[in-house]
């Protein structure tokens, strides 16, 4: 875009382009994005993230300290007896799983809401596009939306969901 500025001065200062030229080749330059910049085709459009599911090796530990630290609720009734076996803990617009996963202290999975989730349509574009990301689905129960997730480059598990997944 420099060039094409520096370009435009020169046939200026050189009397090749009058005022008005200039000020129209000016904002021409201005209104064309650089192919970098603009973001992928994609059949998703992420809105939020909708939650991270954490591996913690105590549940109730855990619960009560996001509670405590950010005033996050349960999503669902709480255990009435005995420790619970995991826990959804509402945080704002968005959620944090606690669950005991094994090798406590690392994030099992991100949720990114997208607009208009379709998981069917979601796991076909997977397959032809992203194959090597091991998109996978997990079969919801209870009359639930089927969760897909695929792996980004390092290997970190990435769901995709509705924008309002248990919220």
């Amino acid at each position: 875009m420099i060039e094409s500025i520096e370009k435009l001065l020169a046939m200026y200062e050189t009397g090749s382009i009058d005022r008005r030229q200039l000020l129209s080749g000016l904002l021409a330059a201005a209104m064309v994005t650089p192919a970098a910049s603009q973001p992928p085709e994609s059949p998703f459009q992420g809105r939020v993230i909708n939650h991270v599911t954490l591996s913690v090796s105590d549940v109730a530990r855990s619960r009560e300290f996001y509670r405590k630290l950010l005033g996050a609720t349960d999503i669902g009734a709480a255990p009435e007896s005995g420790p619970p076996k995991l826990a959804d803990l509402r945080i704002g617009d968005s959620f944090i799983g606690l669950y005991p996963l094994g090798d406590p202290g690392r994030i099992d999975h991100f949720s990114v809401g997208i607009d208009n989730y379709d998981p069917d349509r979601a796991m076909a574009h997977l397959q032809r596009h992203h194959a090597e990301n091991q998109p996978s689905v997990v079969v919801a129960g209870g009359g639930a939306q089927n969760e897909v997730y695929l792996k980004d480059p390092d290997g970190i598990r990435v769901q995709l969901s509705a924008v309002n997944l248990k919220l």
